[in-house]
């Protein structure tokens, strides 16, 4: 009987504790059993969270409750209440706050990075180097020259990378993706997203572009990169990047209980376009804002919608009256089709994206969203602040590559030309 597989959090904060650690009760074949954060404090919070969970669906088990798992396999073949009983026994056992980063590693098969993206690269190479496979929460980095030191070590390393997009893995994308696939809209032509909300307040690190890189454009813009290029196909290659706006709307936010200054974008609109294998194109325009009033942070509500148009037909999101998710399908000349969008809730991408992971490492494989779709994903949204800080001209992946370049100099470390090339591209906003 193979071991289950072992896997530590670094970085316990709102992002692991709220989305990523309720996904672990979903999985029969992963341990979370180690917990690191800069703040122990941190770090010991969550570790308690996850046991009172564990306990409590003990609890439902042992009264003959069936906990209500978001997937099928869940319950399948010999899994049995019993058995998962024992396993959450021992997890709870297993369960330690470790005082390094490196003392995690030490004890982990994967591990999950949730730190903000300031991190994420010395985080992400630290495990590579160290032989441990690595989920890590998106952007993949603050920029391209950051983000191909987290390339290079993959690529010396046994252990494998993964960006952690749970949007990838949500059933509407799945469904979606089934509608391009069968040909029922034709040749796929353009794409339109947009995903916002109002906020992040809490978290001030986001409107920090030293720590992320960039405002809702590589928040919100980051999954929709990813959703669509997955639609598109992997396979697909983004050639040109073309700001439309990319903007501070509001200047000042009311950040960690006081009003300050923002530094990076709350509004952005971009157009990129993906040659497909077959020498067709597809336009594809996105929309992530942190500027929709309607939508506040305290309720969770996010703004999407998504419409996919061919040469025969299009698909749109819709949700009915009753709160049901479906894909209409509107055929040019015969009307319109409803396809049902089945499980879908926004829990269950991030337990698919685990799931997928875990399976990976299983079969020796590369995850669908290895280190070049991460960093390929960097580069569009690098591209577009590029596009807009030259008056919104269209740019290539390629040109914005030799922009970061450009900033290497003699004697300069990497943190240097990291923040050298975050200032430049950030210049507009700061300058407000």
């Amino acid at each position: 009987m193979q071991r289950k597989v072992r896997v530590g959090v670094i970085g316990c904060g709102m992002v692991f504790a709220a989305d990523h650690l309720p996904a672990f009760l979903q999985l029969h074949d992963v341990q979370l059993v180690s917990f690191y954060d800069i703040v122990p404090e941190r770090a010991e919070l969550v570790k308690n969270m996850f046991a009172e969970m564990l306990q409590e669906q003990i609890a439902r088990l042992e009264a003959g409750e069936r906990p209500n798992q978001t997937d099928s396999w869940y319950w399948s073949g010999d899994n049995t209440p019993q058995k998962m009983i024992a396993q959450h026994q021992e997890t709870l056992q297993m369960l330690t706050v470790h005082n390094t980063a490196e003392e995690l590693l030490d004890n982990v098969d994967v591990v999950t990075v949730c730190t903000p993206v300031r991190f994420h690269t010395h985080y992400s190479v630290m495990a590579l180097k160290r032989g441990v496979h690595v989920m890590c929460e998106k952007a993949m980095a603050r920029n391209w020259y950051e983000a191909q030191q987290i390339v290079k070590a993959a690529q010396d390393s046994s252990a494998l990378y993964q960006l952690n997009d749970d949007n990838v893995f949500l059933p509407r994308y799945d469904t979606l993706k089934n509608i391009i696939e069968s040909g029922h809209i034709g040749e796929l032509q353009s794409m339109w997203i947009a995903r916002g909300i109002h906020g992040p307040e809490r978290r001030a690190w986001f409107w920090n572009p030293e720590w992320s890189g960039g405002g809702s454009l590589m928040d919100y813009g980051t999954h929709a990169v990813t959703s669509l290029w997955y639609l598109v196909g992997f396979d697909a290659v983004p050639r040109q990047v073309k700001s439309l706006r990319i903007e501070s709307r509001m200047k000042t936010r009311p950040l960690e209980g006081r009003i300050q200054k923002v530094k990076v974008e709350d509004d952005a609109h971009i157009r990129v376009l993906f040659e497909q294998p077959n020498g067709n194109w597809c336009d594809a325009v996105i929309e992530a804002t942190w500027s929709y009033p309607e939508f506040g942070e305290k309720s969770g509500a996010v703004n999407s919608f998504i419409r996919i148009q061919g040469s025969d037909g299009e698909a749109t999101g819709y949700t009915d009256e009753e709160g049901k998710d479906y894909i209409r399908v509107e055929k040019y000349g015969y009307g319109a089709k409803l396809f049902p969008v089945v499980g879908n809730d926004d829990q269950i991408g991030y337990t698919r994206e685990i799931e997928n992971f875990i399976q990976c490492v299983r079969q020796g494989r590369e995850s669908i969203l290895n280190e070049r779709v991460a960093i390929g994903t960097m580069e569009v949204m690098g591209a577009a602040y590029l596009s807009e800080l030259r008056g919104r001209k269209p740019v290539t992946p390629e040109e914005y590559r030799e922009f970061c370049q450009s900033f290497v100099q003699n004697g300069k470390s990497d943190e240097e030309i990291i923040l050298s090339i975050i200032h430049e591209l950030m210049r507009p906003y700061s300058e407000e």
